[in-house]
């Protein structure tokens, strides 16, 4: 009789263990909820250690924004942390763009991507912009808001992850589409004077972690999705499009 009461209360213990872990795992879920935005998942992979920051929403720019890819960044890191905000939208109203044209003197002229979207997003024929147009666009969107987009051009991929992705901030970075060697691209006088010339190839990505091997990034680019690269690849391409990257974050 003794041994069965025993058993009895092993049971009872168990029961009520089982209902506290459920019960644990459920809140833990409901404050992730409510926080909107997950913890970075930082574990010990085949790769060695894994930093992945799960929950970025994904925006293609496919159909929408042929030459968009620095708006679908924008829009992914903005809805990540509860912006409701459209691709069209964040093109439409706050990034600023300057036409590409051909004047009466024969020659091409246009802005410079560090102050416009040279061309329009949804003009396949258009080009792009660089990491201070897109920063000067978020900071519009989240106008009298607890956040802003800081210009963290020149560090390196291994400091953004260090800094911001292991702490669950996601980093638009400048690379190349597909990790591709960049060319030599069209050229167009500026206001003052003096020519720019564009790096065919250039695209935006979102990174959003790392392992000993590689990096992950959203790519906007015909719906890839989540992409992994190599880091050795990927240092090289940031670099030849001169390190530039923005992030969000809040005050």
């Amino acid at each position: 009789m003794k041994r069965q009461k025993n058993n009895t209360v092993r049971i009872a213990f168990a029961v009520v263990l089982a209902f506290w872990l459920i019960f644990i795992i459920v809140i833990i879920g409901v404050v992730k909820s409510l926080v909107g935005v997950s913890f970075a998942e930082n574990y010990i992979s085949d790769n060695g250690r894994q930093i992945l920051i799960k929950n970025v929403p994904y925006v293609s720019q496919e159909h929408i924004l042929p030459t968009g890819c620095e708006s679908a960044c924008a829009v992914m890191v903005l809805q990540y942390y509860g912006f409701d905000i459209s691709l069209v939208d964040f093109s439409e109203n706050y990034l600023d763009k300057q036409e590409v044209y051909y004047a009466d003197d024969g020659k091409l002229h246009g802005p410079s991507p560090y102050e416009a979207f040279a061309g329009s997003p949804d003009d396949l024929q258009s080009y792009g912009c660089y990491a201070p147009v897109i920063a000067k666009a978020v900071n519009k969107a989240v106008n009298d808001t607890d956040y802003n987009c800081l210009i963290t051009s020149g560090e390196s991929l291994e400091q953004l992850v260090d800094e911001y992705v292991s702490e669950n901030i996601p980093v638009l970075v400048w690379v190349t589409i597909n990790m591709c060697e960049p060319n030599v691209g069209d050229s167009w006088y500026m206001q003052n004077g003096e020519m720019f010339v564009w790096q065919a190839g250039e695209h935006c990505m979102v990174l959003i972690g790392s392992d000993d091997n590689g990096y992950f990034l959203l790519d906007p680019y015909k719906t890839n999705g989540i992409v992994y690269y190599d880091k050795s690849l990927t240092q090289t391409r940031y670099a030849q499009m001169s390190s530039q990257s923005v992030v969000l974050l809040e005050n």
